[in-house]
């Protein structure tokens, strides 16, 4: 079906920026199929997407399902091909609301279900995915984080990276004054969750990311591996998803944040007794922070994660962090501070009661 090349836009001034160009279909002279574009009376291999609504073109994706899709600032076209030789594409509208900021903000991947799926970034709403769904955004539980996004910034604005291996998506973007992506928020397809790298590292700050052999040179791995080039030094490349602890030599705080919750229709509850699962961490200490009410109060208590033998899994209570009367919930744990820990929690079991309501 795809066998030609597609191009759309121009670097020329007054150029027809939602116009897409392609070639003849590959055998059709034997030769220079792939480098020529003919337009005369009778042949033009062009058309258009809407010059002068949604924005210029952005980028392709695909073929997926059979067909490519052409995004543009805030819209998204699919190109199916007919087949036939007038006409060459039928084309669809996939969205006039949503769209891509630019090439390397659009990467194709799978979704939980192991689908084809393409994971992009729309100027508006951040991280969004298409392709076995309409345009669906993902980014919900990092919109705070998305809502400084820099878009006009002026070296790059973003780009995404899929990373098959770990069923991940990395999504970076410039955020306040950042001419450059400074923000790194990773989303887990199985759980729909996010990890989010916003302060100290240095794998944030990345102007270009690709996946290659975790080993390279002559002995060449299969495994991939995320690369990024990074932009606090001329010519540095940082190997991602390493055994080490910290971030190419700079260490950093880790924590996990739940969601709050809420229990009975927002009775008052009571959380005690709070228990963590954990793998065993010789001189690990994680500390963990219950919420009420978004913010209205807080208690810490920290738990160690040294084995009392030699088993690789500890159970332990987690001491002083009884919190009541409040109608939200919510859980934070790990690192106190910036340093080099290794540390893998399985669960956080919270026993809750509902009070009575305040009369």
């Amino acid at each position: 079906a795809f066998n030609r090349m597609l191009f759309a836009g121009t670097w020329e001034s007054g150029g027809l920026q939602s116009r897409v160009f392609y070639t003849p279909a590959r055998g059709t002279a034997d030769r220079g199929d792939d480098e020529r574009i003919p337009n005369t009376l009778g042949v033009r291999n062009r058309f258009d997407l809407d010059e002068g609504t949604g924005g210029d073109n952005t980028g392709f994706a695909g073929p997926l399902y059979g067909a490519v899709y052409a995004f543009k600032y805030k819209q998204i076209r699919k190109i199916l091909p007919t087949g036939s030789p007038s006409p060459v594409f039928h084309i669809i509208d996939v969205s006039t609301t949503y769209g891509a900021l630019e090439q390397e903000c659009i990467a194709v991947g799978e979704d939980a279900e192991g689908r084809p799926s393409i994971f992009f970034m729309d100027s508006q709403v951040g991280p969004m995915m298409t392709g076995p769904v309409p345009p669906t955004p993902i980014g919900d539980g990092i919109r705070d984080l998305w809502d400084s996004v820099n878009i006009a910034a002026t070296t790059k604005v973003g780009q995404v990276l899929d990373y098959p291996a770990k069923r991940q998506v990395w999504f970076w973007w410039a955020s306040g004054s950042s001419n450059d992506p400074d923000v790194l928020a990773i989303y887990h397809k199985d759980t729909g969750a996010w990890s989010v790298y916003d302060t100290g590292g240095q794998i944030r700050s990345a102007r270009a990311a690709t996946l290659f052999a975790r080993t390279p040179g002559a002995s060449m791995s299969r495994d991939l591996v995320p690369y990024v080039a990074q932009t606090g030094a001329n010519n540095r490349l940082i190997r991602c998803d390493t055994t080490d602890t910290d971030d190419n030599a700079t260490t950093f705080q880790a924590i996990v944040k739940t969601r709050p919750f809420a229990w009975n229709n927002g009775k008052p509850v009571r959380a005690t007794d709070v228990f963590l699962l954990a793998a065993a961490a010789s001189g690990v200490t994680l500390t963990v922070t219950a919420d009420l009410d978004l913010g209205r109060e807080t208690r810490s208590a920290t738990v160690l994660l040294t084995a009392d033998g030699t088993e690789t899994l500890i159970f332990k209570k987690v001491e002083g962090l009884d919190v009541s009367g409040g109608s939200f919930v919510q859980f934070q744990i790990g690192d106190a501070s910036a340093i080099a820990n290794s540390w893998r929690i399985l669960s956080l079991w919270i026993p809750v009661a509902v009070e009575e309501a305040n009369p």
